[in-house]
């Protein structure tokens, strides 16, 4: 088995692709309004600064991407293609029942969730087709 190396190219592509992805995903154009009326939440009404959120969503997929770039380069040297699908699922199972015992309704869990997939599959494509060049 060859000796594990991070694709950083791959890895920075996909942490912004995931960015961009979650900008037009929960922006007013987007699903934006349905996810802010099932957080309960008025946008008129000035909350919680959101700074704090979005740096651990920052954090998280950081890590997120890691794990894909692993599982991704797993898959690959071992011939065990199932491993991607494998960690897709199961983030989404994780997704649920997280979201199901702090969200109200399963509109905001597949909002929540159906983003995590989508993010997933784009930067596991990242890692998959994006060739290693450092």
């Amino acid at each position: 088995m060859a000796m594990f190396q991070f694709n950083y190219l791959a890895g920075i592509i996909g942490f912004i692709l995931a960015f961009v992805i979650g900008g037009l995903w929960y922006s007013e154009k987007g699903f934006g309004k349905i996810w802010l009326a099932c957080l309960g939440y008025d946008p008129k009404t000035r909350g919680a600064n959101p700074a704090l959120g979005f740096a651990m969503q920052m954090v998280a997929t950081v890590l997120n991407v890691f794990l894909i770039g692993v599982v991704v380069w797993a898959a690959a040297s071992t011939g065990l293609v199932w491993l991607v699908p494998l960690y897709i699922i199961a983030h989404a199972v994780k997704g649920v029942a997280s979201c199901y015992w702090s969200a109200p309704g399963w509109t905001l869990i597949a909002l929540n969730v159906g983003y995590d997939v989508i993010i997933d599959i784009v930067i596991a494509a990242c890692f998959a087709f994006i060739p290693l060049v450092f």
